[in-house]
């Protein structure tokens, strides 16, 4: 999948940035590389394509979230998940014009400019948290794991840390949260840096199943989702969810 933390703000004229994704040949895994591009001219496609502004593209990024399976006639059986491994996440801060980008395999992420030059990595300090019962309950908790466990498709592998973070979200004239989201009850814990990586405070919250946090220029937003599935957006200040 393209990354999922990659927002995109609006601007002065009607545009589309659509992120694509290049997969080692032949199968088309693991994916190597991510791509962000601009069109003017609606959604990208390959007619298009060569009209479009080529934003940046992110290298060497293979997915360790998975394997397929082989079955005994030498095709493809099932998948085996490697929960809580390390995935690309992407935030572009249109307050900076620059795109936050990291793995949460090391306390560290690295901040990029719009033509994909490296400005600087910023490292933090934040403990390795191990992968609990609790942890594995809760991923299993999760529908497709759930139905892929009950049909035998998915076997799953677990390793003994968790990565450093799944989010980082920039907070105007703050910092940035570097987060972890739970993978069902979308609890968010993590801190709030400064630009060179020095932490200001802690932060939590608890969004509810499938709930999620995001920024918009700047400006916490939170999917909050009850006991009854009822769901609403809020816009956070960081007083009332950090501390």
């Amino acid at each position: 999948m393209p990354p999922r933390d990659f927002f995109v703000q609006a601007g002065a004229l009607p545009a589309t940035v659509e992120t694509f994704w290049r997969a080692a040949e032949p199968r088309g895994d693991p994916i190597v590389s991510y791509e962000i591009a601009l069109s003017y001219d609606g959604a990208l496609t390959d007619a298009n394509w060569d009209q479009a502004i080529f934003l940046a593209e992110i290298v060497s990024v293979p997915d360790q979230g998975y394997s397929l399976r082989k079955n005994k006639e030498g095709g493809y059986g099932g998948l085996n998940i490697f929960a809580f491994s390390p995935r690309l996440t992407v935030h572009y801060d249109r307050t900076t014009s620059q795109v936050l980008a990291g793995s949460g395999d090391r306390p560290e992420y690295e901040v990029y400019d719009l033509t994909g030059k490296l400005l600087r990595k910023v490292p933090f300090r934040m403990p390795e948290q191990d992968v609990s019962a609790e942890d594995k309950t809760e991923f299993e908790s999760v529908a497709w794991v759930r139905n892929g466990l009950a049909s035998g498709y998915i076997k799953l592998n677990y390793p003994k840390t968790k990565p450093y973070y799944t989010h980082l979200l920039p907070v105007k004239d703050k910092g940035h949260l570097v987060l972890s989201r739970s993978p069902h009850l979308a609890q968010m814990r993590g801190i709030l840096v400064d630009e060179k990586g020095k932490t200001v405070s802690r932060f939590s919250l608890d969004c509810g199943e499938n709930g999620d946090l995001f920024s918009v220029n700047g400006r916490l937003f939170a999917v909050l989702v009850d006991d009854e599935g009822e769901f609403v957006i809020r816009e956070m200040g960081y007083g009332e969810t950090g501390s």
